[in-house]
């Protein structure tokens, strides 16, 4: 026999669910959530839906490019009514410009920055996020919402320092003044390096002297960990402090490591 205190929780939950709007439609709370790597759905990458992606083809890993760093894509661009005015794919050559510095129109900016590796998507970029009221004769018309197929093939992170990946450069305190060493320069550098992923206070697998610092001229930094450190040190100024992903070959030994360096 059924409780009074279940008869109460039987009719609590019958009156919630005899109310729709109590927990919210189901649809319409599934529309909330932001399946960005959903194919087909249909984003708005801005607030005033000026900028909204639909993924083609999905990319792969996680990282995305970060404002400044060299991106390559492959694009074709149509008027509403599907003329093509532009295409990279037709030229057979990618193009390429630095993210986020309005090199290029604001919804590729935009776009462009929420793209993974192999990434495949159609922009659809509202007159603002264009070429506005003024257009781009002859080709684009006045006040024209454009499509753009973009594929995303590559790009360089303005941190990887090495061009390769071999030091990936994150600041971590700006240095003093706008002078930076260069290769015949003497400097003296504090450095901790452990094997990545290690939890900060593992010991170190190496370290500058406690309170010395080591000196070395930048163009004979020797073999080992201080090849990654002088990749890093010739991009630095006074008194900065960066963190080092550096990779084995410009390290020691088989492991890619963790450095921090003042």
């Amino acid at each position: 026999m059924a409780s009074s205190d279940d008869e109460m929780v039987k009719e609590q939950l019958e009156d919630i669910t005899a109310q729709p709007d109590a927990l919210g439609d189901g649809d319409a709370a599934m529309d909330d959530i932001d399946y960005e790597d959903e194919i087909g759905k249909e984003v708005k990458l801005t607030p005033d839906g000026g900028v909204v992606k639909k993924i083609l083809e999905k990319g792969t890993g996680w990282e995305k490019p970060e404002e400044g760093d060299q991106v390559n894509v492959h694009y074709v661009g149509t008027l509403l009514d599907g003329t093509k005015f532009d295409s990279s794919r037709d030229r057979g050559t990618p193009f390429s410009f630095k993210l986020g510095q309005g090199h290029v129109i604001k919804g590729w900016d935009t776009g462009v920055a929420t793209m993974k590796k192999g990434e495949k998507a159609v922009l659809t970029c509202k007159p603002e996020y264009a070429y506005g009221a003024q257009g781009s004769p002859p080709t684009i018309p006045p006040d024209s919402t454009l499509y753009f197929e973009v594929e995303l093939l590559s790009w360089q992170s303005v941190k990887d320092i090495t061009g390769d990946g071999g030091v990936i450069k994150t600041v971590v305190k700006e240095g003093e003044g706008w002078d930076k060493p260069g290769d015949k320069d003497e400097v003296t550098v504090r450095y901790t390096a452990r094997v990545a992923g290690s939890p900060a206070d593992a010991p170190p697998l190496s370290a500058s002297p406690a309170g010395e610092g080591t000196t070395f001229t930048l163009s004979e930094p020797g073999s080992g960990l201080l090849r990654g450190v002088a990749a890093a040190v010739k991009t630095m100024k006074k008194g900065e402090v960066v963190a080092l992903k550096i990779r084995p070959d410009y390290g020691e030994g088989p492991e890619p490591l963790d450095v921090e360096v003042e």
